[in-house]
């Protein structure tokens, strides 16, 4: 089963469902009552991907199937009750060879939802094939372009394309000496819509040894950031956090700074047996821009196992926001969750697979990168074969920010609330009125300022509850 979560329309709650290749929209009441379930008829049973994009009063689902050796990515737009407007789009088709992935399209959309990007990154031999449908919010392409490159995938890494208000997508290039090692070189790449090719801007690193380049765009500021972990000298330990601001338009560096984190932090880590390795298994989560180009930093501490022989996942081979295909490139960090899938024990190929999602840090820079404070949600999760309850959800309510988090009983949601001053509440505890139903927080959605529904389990059934904040 896939499932994911629309939002409210009109007072209605939309989530889309696949079930053994049949494609529905299920509409919930605003008491989670289920009233219509509709067909779409127009998805097929050979589709294999399905992304959504959401506006206040209708959404646009676009959906990838393969004919032959043919990928073809339409769209449609659709109301909150469910009925199509206007007619089935066809956007684009590409031509695979017989044992390529067939998942060679992705999208990204503006800040402000104006501006959607299509596109994909195709290998053959020791070139790499970008190419990119530049839409608006009707779907009417007002741009597109193909680009080759030389491509060596045991030392180049090529990052998502993100796209700002205006059009511009930018994407990233890290170079190094082998898979395993340390990135020895970072560029940003950049095209503006309706010009000529690609612009390019090397980043210097300083002599430091870096992994994990996250990139983020602050369409109000017109600034970009560039966030990596920084590791000590000839050792292999995680020391602090390099972040990096640039002028959007002409990717000029305005300010660096190299964050150490503390040795006082350590302490208070769930894990800190090897205290020198305190930082190693940490990712970034999440990073909100603030009005005063600040940067609210959350990093999540995971890793994952085979049980029985205790070996944890090279940080190099595994990120758990990273996907990648030996025939087609992508390099993808999922920070919202939105999507779903149930994992059958009996098809499961990896049960003896252990997930382990543990502390929570999260930091405080203000504009000129200096970290303002910092604090730590203390939670230890595992869990076997699957990790849709472990991790956690934010939810922005503006006053504060929520992380909702399961532990050991997963009837029971966690709440714990980071106010401006850096401090952590803790609220009183989420449950159901009626025993039996366990949670999975961070595939929930926010579908108001102060509402979400997060999907639950019930007696091997996927359904949905509403939770309404004070």
């Amino acid at each position: 089963m896939n499932f994911e979560i629309l939002g409210n329309f009109g007072g209605k709650y939309l989530v889309y469902k696949n079930i053994n290749r049949k494609h529905r929209l299920a509409i919930y009441s605003n008491d989670m009552v289920l009233e219509n379930t509709i067909k779409l008829d127009f998805i097929s049973e050979k589709t294999f991907n399905v992304d959504f994009i959401t506006y206040p009063d209708y959404f646009l689902v676009f959906f990838q199937y393969q004919k032959g050796n043919y990928i073809y990515c339409n769209a449609a737009k659709m109301d909150g009750s469910g009925n199509m407007i206007g007619d089935e789009m066809y956007l684009d088709t590409a031509k695979i060879s017989f044992l390529a992935d067939n998942k060679i399209y992705y999208l990204n959309n503006s800040e402000d939802k104006q501006k959607i990007l299509l596109y994909k990154m195709m290998r053959k031999n020791d070139k790499l094939t970008l190419s990119t449908s530049l839409f608006n919010s009707e779907l009417r392409k007002t741009d597109s372009t193909v680009n080759i490159f030389d491509y060596d995938d045991r030392r180049e890494t090529y990052g998502d394309l993100e796209i700002d208000n205006e059009g511009t997508f930018f994407y990233t290039r890290q170079s190094n000496k082998n898979r395993s090692d340390y990135i020895s070189k970072l560029e940003i790449a950049y095209h503006k819509p309706n010009s000529d090719g690609f612009f390019t801007k090397d980043i210097p690193l300083d002599e430091k040894k870096i992994m994990d380049v996250n990139f983020k765009i602050d369409n109000q500021n017109k600034l970009i950031f560039i966030n990596s972990f920084v590791y000590k000298k000839n050792i292999a330990n995680v020391e602090g956090l390099l972040t990096a601001v640039f002028n959007k338009d002409d990717l000029q560096e305005k300010q660096r700074a190299y964050n150490i984190f503390d040795d006082s932090l350590r302490s208070r880590l769930t894990n800190t047996l090897d205290w020198r390795a305190a930082y190693n298994n940490f990712y970034i989560k999440s990073i909100v821009l603030k009005k005063d180009s600040g940067l609210l930093i959350t990093m999540e501490d995971f890793y994952s196992q085979n049980r029985g022989f205790n070996n944890r996942w090279n940080r190099s081979y595994y990120d758990p926001y990273y996907y990648s295909s030996p025939y087609y490139y992508r390099f993808q960090r999922n920070s919202y969750y939105n999507s779903y899938y149930w994992n059958d024990p009996f098809r499961n190929t990896e049960r003896d697979m252990v997930y382990n999602y543990n502390d929570v840090m999260i930091f405080n820079f203000s504009k000129d990168l200096t970290m303002k404070w910092s604090n730590i949600i203390n939670k230890k999760q595992s869990d076997v074969e699957t990790d849709n309850f472990l991790s956690f959800a934010t939810i922005n309510m503006g006053s504060e920010i929520h992380y909702l988090f399961v532990d050991k009983n997963k009837q029971v949601i966690n709440d714990f609330a980071l106010q401006p001053d850096g401090e952590i509440k803790r609220y009183a505890t989420i449950k159901s009125g009626e025993k039996g139903y366990t949670f999975m927080p961070r595939l929930l959605k926010q579908v108001s300022s102060r509402q979400v529904i997060v999907p639950c389990l019930f007696r091997n059934f996927v359904g949905f509850a509403k939770i309404d904040f004070n």
